[in-house]
This record gives structure tokens, sequence and C-alpha cells, in this order.
């Protein structure tokens, strides 16, 4: 008798209401954000006017050295994990592959649910002994380091301009916030790497009786430490302070540039306070494709820029600069999938360890 076809489960209906749910409250968060933005400047394109072919692609270019440099500076914290396992370093394909991928799943996904897509992707391709714990640290410090280095750039565009005293002082009170909550987070993720034993004790008092996931959660807690430990070290803090510096400097330019593409004389300041509202906006839960938080901060920080940030060519350039994001991400994330693909590949025969240019070196 022939074995009889498997058989799938249905998926329970309460999954689906939470999932429709997720994305029903994203749309109206993104209508609501569009509408907040619409009444501070307009957001939504009324025409098409072609940005500058020069400057665009000068900001096409910045825009793909950024995306490098976004998917490759958790090489800082992983390269010392594979060191650990006897490899020269981690597999720059699968590090380069799974960034350009998970970007798109941040970029789309409602209420910023793609933050676990990067971990999830490193967790499954197996690269020495990184998993969800090491891949976690590393994004976690990378996001705090992230929104400290935002709200920076606030403060330093807020003290070269004073429009619009409403969207002023939204920024400011925005970036003091921010600032707290980001600084508070890393004093925690500081705590957790000097102080792995209390906080895997602390979860075994939250799941008493429960011995086995009690040890789960302490190897969790101690492998999580041990990657964020590696920050301790001189060289390793300053690689990761120099590749965020260049990671924003970057962030910063390819507005800017698309800024002059799209007629509009915005100065490198004035850009800065541009890219620092919209990275703080979009941590607010906005809808798919960060629609409504993105155009709310651009709106907030071209109001407060002045009149010299206003019209049509400001229009054009919030309209282009989301372009270039979408479009660009999603190009970025097909280059991704084959990347990280022949990594795991590699890593599959043996020789992805240290794949990427320059070989083995470190």
């Amino acid at each position: 008798m022939a074995p009889e076809p498997p058989v799938s489960t249905p998926e329970p209906a309460t999954g689906r209401s939470k999932r429709a749910f997720v994305w029903a409250a994203s749309f109206v968060g993104a209508a609501v954000l569009v509408a907040l933005a619409e009444q501070v400047m307009p957001v939504i394109p009324r025409r098409w006017a072609w940005p500058d072919p020069a400057w665009a692609s000068a900001a096409i270019v910045a825009f793909g050295l950024y995306a490098w440099v976004r998917a490759h500076r958790m090489a800082v914290l992983l390269d010392p994990v594979a060191r650990a396992d006897g490899l020269p370093r981690y597999s720059r394909r699968v590090l380069w592959g799974s960034g350009w991928v998970s970007f798109l799943a941040l970029l789309v996904l409602p209420l910023r649910l793609g933050e676990l897509s990067r971990p999830w992707l490193l967790d499954r391709s197996g690269v020495g002994s990184v998993r969800l714990p090491e891949a976690l640290a590393a994004t976690a410090a990378e996001r705090l380091a992230d929104g400290i280095a935002l709200c920076a750039l606030l403060a330093a565009g807020l003290a070269s301009f004073a429009g619009a005293p409403d969207a002023v002082a939204t920024l400011v009170r925005s970036g003091t916030f921010f600032f707290v909550a980001f600084a508070a987070g890393a004093g925690v993720l500081a705590y957790v790497a000097a102080r792995p034993g209390r906080i895997a004790a602390a979860c075994a008092r939250l799941v008493r009786g429960r011995s086995g996931l009690a040890a789960r959660l302490a190897a969790a807690v101690h492998r999580v430490a041990a990657t964020l430990r590696h920050l301790g070290s001189v060289r390793a803090a300053v690689a990761f302070a120099a590749w965020t510096v260049g990671y924003w400097g970057l962030a910063v330019l390819y507005p800017w540039l698309l800024a002059h593409a799209a007629g509009l004389d915005l100065s490198p300041g004035a850009a800065a306070l541009v890219v620092a509202a919209i990275g703080l906006a979009i941590q607010l839960p906005g809808g798919p494709a960060q629609v409504g938080s993105f155009h709310f901060g651009a709106a907030l920080a071209l109001s407060a820029v002045g009149d010299a940030a206003s019209g049509d060519a400001a229009l054009d350039f919030v309209t282009w600069l989301y372009a270039l994001q979408v479009v660009g991400t999603a190009l970025l994330s097909l280059v991704g999938l084959g990347v990280l693909a022949s990594g795991r590949a590699a890593h599959g025969s043996g020789a992805g360890h240290s794949d990427g240019p320059g070989g083995s070196r470190g």
C-alpha cells in the first residue's frame, strides 16, 4: 500500500487574525503620519521632475557605498567569534548577503518586525559558532550605537537652523526622549556584558521549576555577553566607532547629493538634520516600507531648516530620496540573495569561512 500523503495542518484562525491586525494597524499608522506630514509640508508627489543626472549618479554611488558599510560593520563583532572557532574571519558573503536581504525585510515589514531578520539569517547560516545569541548581541550593539549617533546628528543639525518653531520643538523633544532611551539601552548591554551571571540568575528565577529552560537561557545570556565583551578591547571599540562614523557620514552624503540633484541647495548640516529626523521617525510604528514615518521625519526636518528647504524642490527631494531608498534596497536584496546563497554553499563545502575579497586575511 502506498503511503498516504502528509496532511498539512491549517493555520489557526488566531494566527491569521493577529497578522491581519498588525498589517491593518500599520496601514492606519501610515495614513495618520502622512496626514500629519502634509500639515507641515507637501510630501505626496504632485508632479514628475527628473533629477540632475550627474548629481543623481553620485548619490547612487554613495548609496551603494553606504549599503556596503552598513552590511559590513558587524564584522567587528563577529570576526572575534569566528577566530575563536579557528576560522580566519566570519564569512564575508554571509555577512554582506544577510545584511542586504534583511535591509529589505526591515524596510517592508510593518512595525519594525524586520529587525529580527538578520539575526535569523545569520543563525540559519551556521558559520562557526555564530547562532542567534551572537547575532542578536551584534544587532543590538549596532542599533544602540546608531541611535546615539542619530541623536548627535540631530543636535548638530538643530544647532544650525531655526525654522518653524513647532517643528524644532518637536524634534528637540523627540531627540531627548530617544537619546535617553538609547543611552539606557546601551547601559543595559554594558551590564549584561559585565554581569552575565546575575542576568542568568534572574532569568532562572523567572522560570523557576523549569531547569531545562533556565539552563538554555543562562547559556544564551553568557553567549550574548561574550560577544559584547569584544567591544571592550580598544582596537575593537575604535574599529566599531570608525565604521559607525563612516556609515553615518555616507548616510548624510547621499541625501545631500540627491538634494542637489533635485535642485535643493541643502547644506551638509541640513542634510544631517534630515537624516537624523527620518532615522528617529522610523522608530515609530509606521506603515510598510516606512510609509508615513519616513515622510513625517523629512517634513519636520525640512520645516526646521526654514524657507530655504521648501517649495517644489523640497517635495522632489523627499520623493527621490524615498524612491532611492526603496528601489535601491530592493535591488540590493536581490544581489544579497545570491551572495548569501553562495556564502552558505561555500561554508558547507568548507571554504566559506574567509570568502570575499582579501582571502583569509583578518
